[in-house]
């Protein structure tokens, strides 16, 4: 194609495929004095190169050269290795690969850059309570993959101690009942287990 602006200044410009091939469409010289380039067709997912050559009426030119990649398909889902949960510690290491060239984000936000590795790792900060966790990987086009979601539930509170314990060894002396159903679970919210300790002597 051949453009004129209003300070007399030529261009000449062309797109190419990977094989070569010049790809047809219509090139505009716009009022801000930007070359735009729209294809005749629909482009198919490769790279493509633009030659763009510009040249005043003395002749004096100045080229440039410019490689994109039309790419609309999303990368893979991220793989997470499972996590622990319910855990006491404040802080979790998530680890599992992804597709190469991608970046990964948690919860919205970057945490692992754009690479060519496919094992990755992050430590991830929690707080008490039930912590959400949505990954998905980005590409250097901007697709992003389907997410992959867990929960880690972060538990640093005790429960309370069992206050309300009895011994009862009425019988024929070789047993002896324990009950401690005064003990409100419900206030507790996650109960798991107790243990019991047998001496023969006083606790201190």
């Amino acid at each position: 194609f051949t453009a004129i602006d209003e300070s007399e200044t030529l261009a000449t410009g062309t797109c190419r495929n990977a094989a070569g091939l010049d790809i047809a469409g219509t090139w505009r010289l716009d009022e801000t004095s930007t070359v735009r380039f729209t294809p005749a067709a629909s482009l198919q997912e490769a790279v493509y190169t633009l030659s763009l050559t510009a040249f005043d009426t003395a002749g004096n030119s100045r080229g440039v050269n410019l490689s994109f990649t039309f790419d609309i398909t999303p990368p893979a889902a991220v793989v997470l290795n499972p996590v622990q949960s319910p855990t006491t510690f404040s802080v979790q290491t998530l680890a599992g690969t992804k597709e190469s060239d991608t970046a990964i984000w948690l919860n919205g936000v970057e945490v692992v850059p754009l690479g060519t590795q496919t094992e990755w790792s992050h430590q991830m900060s929690l707080t008490e309570g039930v912590n959400p966790i949505e990954l998905i990987s980005k590409d250097a086009a901007g697709n992003q993959s389907e997410p992959v979601t867990a929960v880690i539930e972060y538990d640093e509170t005790a429960p309370l101690p069992v206050d309300t314990l009895t011994a009862d060894g009425s019988g024929i002396g070789t047993t002896i009942t324990l009950d401690w159903s005064g003990y409100d679970e419900a206030i507790q919210g996650d109960i798991d287990f107790y243990q019991v300790y047998v001496r023969d002597s006083l606790f201190t």
